[in-house]
């Protein structure tokens, strides 16, 4: 290699299947930083990587629109926790950690 970095976003499209899952957690975790996707790509109740989230939004349909609570189905930044926890459950290691080691590989690559 030429010293190159290769980093991998993991985002909530990554964790529709159990194949997917898989793939996820094959990333070493100093390697992997995590997003969104916002606005329309939430982890979905028939996404194999729902079943490792902890953290459940109650959201309002838009017609219904509160500016204190999210979207229905609209996926928002903060929601970029349960992609920690997925990755926390395939890992078995706690979510501080893997918050702690995504915090410092963003800062490795955008700088602080």
């Amino acid at each position: 290699m030429d010293g190159t970095t290769i980093q991998v976003t993991i985002f909530p499209s990554s964790l529709k299947t159990a194949e997917n899952l898989a793939v996820v957690k094959s990333i070493p975790l100093d390697r992997v930083m995590v997003e969104s996707d916002a606005p329309w790509c939430e982890i979905r109740p028939s996404h194999a990587g729902f079943s490792h989230i902890q953290t459940k939004f109650k959201a309002l349909n838009k017609e219904k629109h509160d500016p204190e609570m999210p979207v229905k189905s609209r996926n928002e930044p903060f929601a970029a926790r349960q992609v920690l926890e997925v990755l926390s459950s395939l890992h078995q290691q706690p979510l501080e950690s893997i918050a702690e080691l995504i915090h410092t590989n963003s800062t490795r690559v955008f700088g602080s």
